[in-house]
This record gives structure tokens, sequence and C-alpha cells, in this order.
């Protein structure tokens, strides 16, 4: 998925507050969802949270990646930014959970994602609808569902160069003797760039 559009999403998901509240957890939370270091009586700026934001979540697409590479799992990107916003949520230590500390393959891993949808509300585990949304998008993103859906699927010699002139009023010829999957790359890259 686009960088910009999955960062988007988690910020959508968490939403934004200047001010310090309690999240359905009982825990004080601030801006994007951070809870370190937060009290009762803390206030920041937009400006402030993104960029804790993006520098947060540059580390934990680190750790996850990290963390998955040493269990031997081969990964798409769409992996690790659906496995991020999941432990953005959640902490790290869930990983290991939904993983079985790397014991499970990445098919039952799609399938448990949907199972974190509860979180403890006046000392009972109740299901959240935010959470349930949440950990769908997550499902569908780890599934590269979200992935695909925003990639034209097998474009021709002839949309490419469309989408060259469209793009910047090229005068490159494409004539269609390349390969079906460099087009199909070629393409989805100039779609991707171009937004």
């Amino acid at each position: 998925m686009n960088r910009q559009k999955y960062l988007d999403k988690i910020k959508e998901f968490e939403g934004f507050r200047a001010h310090a509240y309690k999240c359905p957890a009982g825990v004080w939370t601030i801006g994007y969802g951070r809870t370190s270091g937060v009290t009762s009586s803390s206030v920041t700026s937009r400006a402030a949270e993104e960029a804790w934001f993006n520098k947060y979540v540059s580390e934990l697409e680190q750790e996850v990646y990290n963390y998955m590479c040493e269990h031997g799992y081969k990964l798409e990107e769409y992996h690790i930014q659906a496995l991020t916003s999941f432990i953005y949520n959640l902490g790290y230590g869930k990983l290991m959970t939904l993983t079985e500390k790397g014991e499970r393959p990445l098919d039952v891993i799609s399938n448990k994602i949907p199972e974190y949808c509860k979180a403890t509300v006046n000392g009972k585990k109740v299901k959240l609808a935010g959470l349930e949304r949440r950990r769908a998008w997550e499902k569908d993103l780890f599934d590269g569902k979200l992935e695909t859906s925003e990639a034209k699927s097998n474009p021709t010699a002839k949309d490419l160069q469309e989408l060259c002139n469209e793009v910047s009023g090229s005068d490159l010829v494409i004539d269609g003797k390349i390969g079906k999957k460099s087009v199909t790359a070629l393409y989805n890259y100039i779609k991707e760039v171009s937004k």
C-alpha cells in the first residue's frame, strides 16, 4: 500500500487529540494514540505528534521486519505495514502471541488477526467496533488485498503509454515488446509515484 495512505489510515484509526484522555481501556493517551509519558495534564501539538508518529512507526516497522526475518518469514511490504499497525495499537508483545513466537505460517497469522478486537473495559474483555474495523483492515492489508486493489491488474502496453502521456506528457513510446511482468510493474510504479 502507498506509504502515506497507510500512515494516514493508522492516524485515522487512532484519531488526534491535543489534550490527554483515557482510552476505553483506561490508559492516559494523547496525540495519535501515544501513551508513553502521558499524564492527565499532558498537552501536545499536531506538529510535535506528527514528528513522534513518523519516528515511532519507522522504529516499529524495523522491529517487525527484524522479528519476522529472525523467524524465517518471507515478507512483502504490506505484511510489514499490517503488522506495524497491529503492534502500534496492541504493543510489541502481541506480535509474539499472534505469530506464536514465529511458529505460525502466514495464512494462520492472517486468520488470527481479527481475533484481537477486544479491550478490557471496566474489568471485562469486550469487543470494540473500532478494533473490529481496524483488524479487518489489517487482515486485508496483510493478505495483499489492499495492495492489489490499488494497482491496475494486467495493464497493457497501451495502458502504460497512456499513463506516461498523462503523467508527464512524455514522448516515451511503449512498443509492447517488453514482457508482461515488466509492463505491469512499470505501470504500477508510475501510477504510484504520480499520486
